[in-house]
């Protein structure tokens, strides 16, 4: 759970890399374009998101 909470501050931290480099070089691609690098931090920390920890709750109960 204290993961899940670090994956979605360095998700923050990501987006707002990306919105403060798209408000300087006044092009919104490059910020867009630099916002799935914290979707890649993620994944090679191997952090998962708190939304994807609640939703294997109800599988579990689903699948006894």
């Amino acid at each position: 759970l204290i993961r899940a909470f670090m994956a979605g501050a360095i998700l923050a931290l990501a987006a707002v890399f990306a919105i403060t480099v798209g408000v300087q070089t006044g092009s919104p691609l490059v910020g867009a374009l630099l916002f799935p690098v914290g979707f890649c931090m993620l994944y090679l920390m191997g952090f998962d998101l708190l939304t994807g920890v609640f939703m294997l709750t109800p599988l579990a109960l689903l699948d006894r």
